[in-house]
């Protein structure tokens, strides 16, 4: 069976505070807390398990510092395979307040600490060393500084070069990475969509994006919105259910992705 390559260069350690009733701009205290790693790359992992233990994956990311050290630990406890590149910076704590009452969920996310070249050269040297066992890669999340207009660009160019399936869950470098893979696959959320095409309504960014670049396809999600799925031909749209409770919404888009890339590896349709 072929792996599925997952590139999450911003892993977190994430740290859930559940409340009663949360209040901006007051005094909050939890009735709960829970810790957990995290990142939409390592959220991905964890639901592909879920979802199919039986497909492989490797995990590619930095981390560093106290925080980083959780993160790994935490990663080999749930028998994730993972390539983790050691930085100098400690890895982001990320803290999501959840309100029982309202079901308002409020992510506080911190920097994220930087990689230097030689940290972005490893970690490249080490997925390309992997790609040839690849049947799917996922490029998952934001960019730590210092690897902006270089890892995934150079990631692509690699992944075009094996003709191996890309999708895509960033915003960042967008433009290129569509243009450098000779079909890839979009999942985005429709804020994300829109902001990158300057259309306000997401069926005429949908059009504005096949006519520019050649995707085999675009998956977009819009929280409890519908969600589309849409190729050269066709859009079918999804109507969700309402949800009696929602506890922590954190990582929908990256189950979706997860659930998504094992289907496409096992020949379903998207």
């Amino acid at each position: 069976m072929k792996k599925i390559l997952v590139i999450g260069p911003n892993p977190a350690w994430q740290k859930v505070l559940l409340f009663e009733n949360f209040r901006p701009g007051k005094i909050n205290r939890a009735r709960e807390r829970i810790y957990f790693a995290s990142g939409k790359a390592i959220n991905f992992c964890r639901a592909l398990h879920c979802h199919r233990p039986e497909q492989e994956c490797r995990l590619f990311q930095f981390a560093g510092g106290e925080s980083g050290d959780k993160v790994t630990a935490e990663l080999d406890r749930e028998k994730i395979p993972h390539t983790t590149v050691a930085i100098a910076g400690s890895t982001r704590i990320c803290t999501t307040c959840c309100c029982g009452a309202s079901g308002a969920i409020t992510e506080l996310i911190e920097p994220a600490a930087a990689v230097g070249k030689e940290n972005v050269a490893e970690l490249l040297a080490d997925f390309a060393r992997h790609l040839p066992e690849a049947g799917l890669v996922a490029f998952c999340g934001t960019l730590p500084p210092g690897a902006e207009n270089f890892l995934y660009v150079e990631a692509a160019r690699l992944t075009a070069k094996y003709r191996i399936p890309l999708l895509i869950d960033s915003y960042m470098e967008l433009e290129t990475l569509l243009s450098l893979h000779p079909a890839p696959m979009l999942k985005i959320n429709a804020d994300e969509l829109r902001l990158f095409t300057g259309e306000t309504e997401t069926v005429p960014a949908l059009r504005k994006l096949f006519a520019r670049f050649p995707l085999r396809f675009a998956a977009i999600t819009d929280g409890a919105g519908d969600a589309l799925l849409c190729d050269d031909r066709h859009l079918h749209r999804y109507h969700l259910p309402k949800l009696e409770r929602i506890v922590n919404s954190i990582g929908c888009g990256d189950t979706a992705n997860a659930v998504l890339s094992a289907e496409l590896l096992a020949g379903a349709a998207p």
